[in-house]
């Protein structure tokens, strides 16, 4: 068991320093997973790779000297198969309910790298960082950044306000949170799940089975690829060369899409504008609106049937080209097919 001590007194903290310890060495044999739990700071964890990296890490920690460090400790502990690194108070009563009211907390900067394990963080606020992680991530905090570069496995993240960026990484994902913004870039994943209320979601390269469920933010989708279902009752969209399935539901959300030859594009929204952009190529439309105005290439059928407006037919520029299918309703927002 491994045990960093802070000791120092008010009356020798002027400001706040960072102190540093020297970086320890852990051996990870029989290691099967990782627990972390941290209140603020940093923390980054780095995959190494090669055999003789497996069983062994390095940590590398610093922290805040000042009067929030009176009374606050980091343990480096295993128990059974699971290592612990835990920062914790031995304030208790009148002192702690003082701390949690005031928000009391040092700055614990941990640096961990070595061979993989599924890792657990629980953190309070700061700065995440993981480099080439190739396991299982469960990751919650309340407020700050966090950044996942590289590696493999199954991510679940929880957040309330963050920002949140996902490149090259491989795995089923879980993203939760309440505002923010999350960047994925490169992301090739089977199944990918996102649940997020406001702020700005940007995917570019993105491949796979998504499900985008948001409330109010600005939605963006630079050559996304696979089977995506979207829900966006307010804010915009910006999907931009795509390949694939796209079903999408908006209330009031406006929508701009410029999709691929051959994809199929289900777009069905309330009072928000739904534009798409003509690609070479053969497309199946159905464009349908009760009140709004409809905007579409002339050699298509328009009708109206029982006060529903209705313009439909093959939009064909490219004989022989795969037959993509565009449908789009709303009920008083403008559609234009250009």
């Amino acid at each position: 068991m491994w045990i960093w001590l802070l000791t120092f007194g008010f009356s020798t903290a002027l400001a706040a320093q960072k102190v540093s310890y020297p970086a320890q060495d852990i051996v990870l044999k029989n290691v099967k997973e990782i627990r972390i739990v941290g209140v603020r700071g940093s923390l980054r964890l780095t995959h190494k790779e090669g055999l003789k990296n497996k069983n062994k890490a390095r940590l590398a920690v610093k922290h805040t000297r000042d009067r929030k460090s009176d009374d606050w400790y980091l343990s480096v502990e295993r128990r059974g198969h699971t290592l612990f690194l835990e920062v914790f108070s031995t304030a208790y009563g009148k002192q702690w309910r003082k701390q949690v009211a005031q928000e009391n907390w040092p700055e614990f900067d941990l640096a961990l790298e070595g061979g993989s394990r599924p890792v657990t963080v629980s953190w309070r606020e700061g700065d995440l960082d993981f480099s080439g992680w190739a396991d299982d991530l469960d990751v919650s905090f309340l407020k700050g950044t966090a950044r996942f570069r590289g590696g493999t496995g199954r991510l679940k993240l929880q957040a309330v306000r963050a920002d949140v960026t996902v490149e090259d990484r491989k795995g089923s994902m879980s993203i939760q949170g309440e505002s923010g913004r999350v960047k994925m870039n490169n992301v090739q994943a089977p199944e990918v799940k996102i649940n997020w209320l406001a702020g700005d979601l940007e995917f570019e390269k993105c491949n796979g089975t998504y499900v985008v469920e948001a409330a109010d933010l600005a939605l963006k989708m630079t050559q996304a690829a696979g089977d995506w279902t979207v829900n966006l009752p307010k804010g915009k969209a910006d999907v931009n060369d795509f390949s694939g399935v796209l079903k999408a539901n908006g209330g009031e959300a406006a929508w701009m899409v410029q999709p691929a030859a051959g994809s199929d594009v289900s777009v069905i929204s309330d009072s928000g504008n739904v534009q798409v952009v003509r690609r070479p190529g053969r497309t199946k439309v159905f464009l349908t609106s009760l009140t709004g105005e409809i905007r579409a290439p002339a050699e298509l059928k328009t009708k109206n049937e029982d006060g529903v407006h209705i313009v439909e037919g093959t939009d064909a520029s490219v004989t022989g080209a795969a037959l993509g299918q565009l449908f789009v309703k709303t009920r008083s927002g403008a559609i234009r097919f250009w």
